[in-house]
């Protein structure tokens, strides 16, 4: 009985020691957290050639800014969406402009007030211009297409979001109309993120993040110990010093696995363009689709900076299957892929298949070609 206080504050002992160290543990961590933040935060020169020779950038005194720099895409904010899963925040940098509606800025558009047609463009990453500027983007060289064919006021709006698929483009679209903004005409480029979450997610229509963001929310509905111990999904340090898949957008599977997917997700993308059609035909508007160009399905020979990437084959035969589908949209179906099959100069900048400005000026010349016809028409009727 009397070694009992002794055994009692022993124990105590070890519970204030214990609490005091994990006290200072999290105090250090949160400093550390602090000062990254702080210094990952701040501007910083961008290192003059961060990139190889063979980079079709290499000699472009803008591009290491923007790619590595705080006026490039990680300026980029996102807020959620509670149709669309997120969208941008408004945002001003030396090489991106993003509005309270979350729309890039295009450059050449009419304005709103003085169009007398409007035309949508919508897509991922690569109609939005991840690797571009403003006016490099290919809604801003469209609209100096439609310019240089006689179309001076035609307002081209870019509806397009980084790893948005067609889902979401659809369901940008209608919310569009919803508004009360009905286009002339509807362009989508995309195809790429379509199949690359399929491949991650083992079926079509998936998002990506989802994982991430679903840990985030479980996290937050969880008690006090949880929430200290998930502390590294809100850490910027840890996210980071932690790996990341090379393969992250496009799956693990076998290429097996993933040509298996091909049928299912030719149709989903398929009926997705039909909605958009019927919705087009109901309000009174032309809808475009373009599949998209990739490194993963051109022909042309590819550059030095090119062999670099690695051909996932599936996106070829889920491609085929996808074109077997859009046979009935003959002239409102391209297949943009093929658009550089000649060229010999870099047109792919990473393994995402985002292109160059250049490439975005092809892009942008073939589809006005297209659809000027069809807005020249509107206007004369």
């Amino acid at each position: 009985m009397p070694e009992r206080p002794g055994l009692v504050r022993r124990i105590f002992g070890f519970l204030r020691d214990g609490w005091l160290i994990l006290g200072i543990v999290l105090v250090m961590f949160l400093a550390l957290e602090f000062a990254y933040r702080l210094f990952a935060g701040s501007p910083r020169p961008a290192q003059a050639t961060p990139f190889p020779p063979t980079h079709p950038y290499f000699h472009s005194d803008w591009y290491a800014a923007f790619n590595s720099g705080p006026d490039g895409p990680n300026a980029r904010k996102y807020v959620l969406d509670p149709y669309r899963f997120h969208r941008l925040a408004p945002i001003s940098t030396r090489f991106i402009h993003v509005d309270s509606l979350g729309h890039r800025f295009t450059a050449w558009s009419a304005s709103h007030h003085d169009a007398r047609l409007r035309v949508f463009l919508l897509g991922g990453s690569t109609m939005w211009g991840f690797t571009v500027r403003d006016s490099f983007t290919i809604p801003s060289l469209f609209a100096q297409a439609l310019r240089e064919r006689g179309l001076n006021d035609v307002e081209v709006v870019n509806l397009a979001e980084s790893g948005y698929n067609s889902t979401q483009e659809a369901t940008t679209l209608l919310y569009e109309i919803a508004r009360g903004n009905i286009p002339d005409a509807a362009l989508f480029l995309n195809g790429y993120n379509d199949m690359a979450t399929a491949f991650q997610w083992k079926q079509p229509g998936m998002v990506y993040d989802l994982d991430r963001t679903q840990q985030k929310v479980d996290a937050a509905k969880a008690g006090f110990w949880r929430q200290v111990a998930s502390l590294g999904l809100q850490s910027r340090l840890i996210q980071r010093l932690a790996p990341e898949s090379e393969n992250d957008d496009e799956g693990s599977g076998s290429a097996v696995d993933k040509s298996a997917l091909c049928p299912a997700v030719a149709e989903y993308y398929h009926r997705i363009a039909e909605e958009n059609a019927a919705i087009g035909k109901g309000f009174g508007f032309e809808v475009f689709y373009f599949m998209q160009p990739m490194h993963h399905l051109t022909a042309k020979p590819l550059s030095k900076h090119e062999t670099g990437f690695k051909r996932e084959p599936a996106f070829r035969r889920c491609t085929e299957a996808i074109d077997s589908l859009m046979t009935d949209w003959s002239g409102h179906y391209f297949q943009a892929y093929r658009w550089f099959d000649q060229d010999t100069v870099t047109r792919f900048v990473d393994r995402h298949s985002h292109l160059t400005e250049e490439a975005d000026r092809v892009v942008a010349e073939r589809m006005a070609d297209i659809v000027a016809p069809v807005l020249e028409a509107r206007l004369r009727h």
